[in-house]
């Protein structure tokens, strides 16, 4: 990799980090750039040569998120449904506390999208879920082996139940210690 490439990568994670920083303390829709640059370390006219906006930012955020998790369903082809389930379920919880700043923001965004029209986040957020969707639900029917349903709504539903789950553990953290419950759940479901 080049040294000007690798700058670059540190700039962007400078002003991730700077965001997630401020996304947190003021919310998304009341943080400016002006905000993420400071807490980003460099000047607006820096921030602005990368980002022409804070929801481009916040694109950027989520598509680098969304990313480190893509190679989840690969790792997955590759289980039983025991495993898999088990897997999927670890990774909710771990994610919860690993990322739980962008989490946190995830949800503000995701609620005020729902009121909004097709926004690029909302799309973006759209897409990425489609494609979990689809792919998990081709896990299901490779390990029903031959049964023919469509299993996009049990996939949707699957998927509702660890957003749920992750939104529980932020309001009542106790319920963390739930995930052996959690992993029952969704095995019976499928099976």
């Amino acid at each position: 990799m080049s040294p000007k490439i690798v700058l670059i990568d540190e700039k962007l994670e400078q002003i991730r980090e700077g965001a997630l920083s401020v996304f947190a303390e003021k919310g998304y829709y009341s943080s400016k750039m002006e905000d993420i640059a400071r807490d980003a370390g460099m000047g607006k006219g820096t921030l602005y040569h990368y980002f022409k906006s804070k929801e481009e930012v916040f694109d950027f955020m989520v598509e680098r998120f969304f990313s480190e998790y893509e190679g989840m369903f690969q790792t997955l082809e590759k289980m039983g449904l025991d495993e898999a389930v088990d897997f999927m379920v670890e990774a909710a919880f771990s994610l919860t506390e690993k990322e739980k700043r962008i989490i946190q923001l995830l949800l503000q965004v995701w609620g005020h999208a729902a009121l909004e029209k097709q926004t690029k986040t909302k799309v973006l957020i759209q897409q990425v879920y489609a494609k979990y969707i689809e792919q998990f639900s081709g896990f299901i029917a490779r390990v029903k082996k031959g049964e023919k349903n469509d299993y996009k709504a049990l996939s949707r539903q699957i998927f509702a139940m660890l957003d749920g789950m992750m939104i529980q553990i932020f309001l009542y953290p106790e319920t963390a210690g739930e995930k052996e419950e959690m992993k029952k759940a969704i095995l019976k479901m499928i099976r």
